[in-house]
């Protein structure tokens, strides 16, 4: 009961308490690490449904209020799989997004916004030199569809994959053999991640749920005022994957955040053949 009660407190008392976090906690057995990361998930996950609950209420009334439809960006086609000539290469397309949704992306975002909270230079390097290269791809696809469009969209994603990768690659050994070897930023770092841990955590929290706020479509500039209930589950789940990250390490909160995303996709699934069924 004692286990039980201490491990309900880790969870909630480190919102306020991040700097606890640092500490490492020493488990008997493989077996009952597994058993309080399940625990943990499970219990964030309980969460995540309330205050998804919560977020979409609050949303549905200030669409209601504000005469605006949110809607995602990643919304399903509606005539998906409606010409049987296409067929192939829309369950191509479907499978490529059920990919990068529930297996790439969940690894790079926590590479980005998880990696880095450790107080280790080769983590940190890796972490920043990301953060910069999957921001940089977007920026340069746009540029360069909208310049050469004589380009194929096959080398034009050659090119945005080789300067990702170039860009990494650059930033990454700029970091970590030149920048963080210069003694006031080792010393700036070292300090902020030890003394001052909550602002990289919380940091990394928020910018993990306003970067979501690119999933929906443009909105009248007024509700950009509500981003903090917008991308209060993205907010949630930056700190239940960075508490995972800290307390179980950087394996068991990618694999969080695969579950997390592969549930929202079985369920989402789920919920869009349950409503054709009603239509039709």
């Amino acid at each position: 009961m004692k286990q039980e009660f201490s491990f309900f407190k880790d969870f909630f008392v480190n919102i306020f308490r991040p700097k606890n976090l640092m500490h490492n906690v020493e488990f008997s057995s493989m077996s009952e690490k597994l058993l309080k990361f399940s625990g943990t998930f499970f219990l964030g996950q309980f969460i995540t449904f309330f205050v998804a609950v919560f977020q979409l209420t609050a949303l549905a009334i200030i669409a209601f209020i504000a005469n605006f439809e949110f809607q995602n960006q990643l919304s399903i086609r509606n005539d998906i799989f409606g010409d049987p000539s296409r067929l192939l290469n829309d369950i191509i397309i479907l499978l490529l997004g059920l990919l990068f949704i529930v297996i790439i992306a969940p690894i790079f975002e926590e590479l980005i916004f998880r990696l880095h909270l450790k107080n280790d230079k080769t983590q940190q390097a890796i972490s920043f030199a990301l953060f910069v290269s999957y921001f940089l791809i977007p920026i340069t696809g746009g540029f360069l569809f909208k310049r050469y469009t004589s380009l194929s969209q096959t080398n034009i994603s050659i090119i945005i994959l080789l300067v990702g990768i170039l860009t990494f690659l650059f930033l990454f050994v700029f970091l970590k053999y030149i920048f963080f070897d210069l003694k006031f930023v080792n010393s700036f770092i070292t300090n902020l991640y030890t003394k001052y841990f909550f602002v990289p955590f919380y940091l990394s929290v928020i910018i993990f749920g306003l970067i979501h706020i690119l999933n929906y479509k443009p909105m009248p500039w007024y509700l950009y005022l509500f981003i903090p209930i917008i991308t209060l589950t993205q907010l949630w789940l930056g700190y239940l994957f960075g508490y995972i990250r800290m307390r179980y390490g950087m394996i068991y909160s990618i694999v969080a955040h695969v579950l997390h995303n592969f549930a929202i996709v079985i369920v989402i699934g789920t919920l869009v053949a349950f409503l054709e069924l009603l239509i039709t």
